[in-house]
């Protein structure tokens, strides 16, 4: 079975210039998906799952926690209109924000 991640990513990339050919996966029961809709289906299902707070860990519960709580302190001013602008600006084309 070849992985079928490449493929994906050559097309999002755009560096794909035929037809890509996606393989089937095995489910955890030992069946195979059926067609390349199947196949996605699988995949995002489990790189991707549904996020479920039962499954979290205390760091987690915490995290979570501590970001739903306003941060109000005395020298906490809100951006203007103009500083996210320019912050837009900034970015190049093509380029997400931050650290890679």
């Amino acid at each position: 079975m070849t992985n079928p991640w490449s493929a994906i990513y050559k097309m999002a990339a755009g560096k794909l210039h035929r037809a890509a050919n996606i393989t089937t996966l095995r489910r955890q029961d030992g069946s195979h998906t059926t067609d390349l809709q199947d196949t996605l289906r699988l995949m995002v299902q489990k790189f991707a799952p549904d996020d479920n707070p039962e499954d979290d860990e205390q760091i987690h519960r915490q995290t979570g926690a501590s970001t739903r709580e306003p941060i109000d302190t005395e020298d906490d001013v809100e951006f203007t209109t103009q500083e996210v602008k320019n912050a837009v600006q900034d970015l190049g084309n093509k380029k997400t924000p931050g650290g890679d």
